[in-house]
């Protein structure tokens, strides 16, 4: 089902570009959060978590993130593991406070029926430093 945009404040919508990717990857803490800002940072968070930066779904969704990218923006991530792949997690939102706080809101929709196959997206948010007075070291999560 199309969602509707997130909802931006704080930052011009064409200072952040939002992927959701789902992975069968399972991890045992969730709700978990990165601020990516170089490329070294994205390698060494890929190699934590099952090489997802070599996922065909991640590679297809997000591609490549090399330094160029991150010379121009961050990475905001969150994981978030379920016990049912059905279960759907779509960003809706992303703030950021006149104190620089980032907030990310995460809508969290359950399936009616659930399936019993574990799954863990990967929400993220790419902000353009210019968009930043300060590059932050993290940010806030809502799941709703």
């Amino acid at each position: 089902a199309a969602s509707s945009d997130p909802q931006i404040s704080g930052l011009g919508a064409d200072q952040v570009q939002f992927y959701q990717v789902q992975t069968s990857l399972w991890e045992s803490e969730s709700p978990q959060q990165y601020v990516l800002t170089s490329a070294s940072d994205f390698a060494d968070f890929s190699a934590a978590h099952s090489n997802v930066a070599e996922d065909p779904d991640f590679l297809q969704t997000v591609g490549t993130l090399d330094q160029a990218f991150f010379d121009e923006n961050i990475l905001l991530c969150a994981l978030i593991t379920t016990g049912s792949g059905s279960d759907r997690y779509a960003i809706t939102g992303l703030e950021l406070g006149s104190n620089g706080q980032l907030t990310m809101t995460v809508q969290h929709t359950s399936a009616e029926v659930g399936t019993a196959d574990m799954a863990e997206w990967f929400l993220l948010a790419q902000v353009s430093r210019d968009a930043l007075d300060t590059v932050p070291e993290e940010f806030q999560l809502v799941v709703q």
